[in-house]
């Protein structure tokens, strides 16, 4: 039998950033694990538009600003040279951590 289950989290400030939004999303599936499992789904709600504003961090430059930086060149990288060309290192080694068990 499919048997579904929802978990949720509500971040603490508002991003766009999609690391950040996956990091969540990890963190909450390994908070929650169930196994045997099928598929994984992250969705995101209460989406507002980029302001250009954002909260600064009193202690030095904001990461979510460093990301989205990273994010904007990354895609330029995928447009000239086609999807994939470029991807996050930690995304390669969370999938290898979870292939070799």
């Amino acid at each position: 039998d499919l048997i579904s289950k929802e978990f949720s989290q509500k971040l603490d400030t508002p991003t766009n950033v999609g690391l950040i939004i996956a990091k969540a999303g990890m963190e909450l599936f390994e908070r929650n694990k169930i196994l045997p499992l099928r598929s994984v789904g992250i969705r995101v709600i209460n989406l507002k538009k980029d302001c250009g504003f954002v909260q600064q961090n009193l202690f030095g430059e904001n990461e979510a600003e460093k990301q989205n930086e990273i994010e904007n060149e990354m895609d330029e990288i995928n447009k000239k040279f086609g999807k994939n060309s470029i991807k996050r290192a930690s995304v390669m080694l969370y999938k290898n951590k979870k292939n070799k068990g």
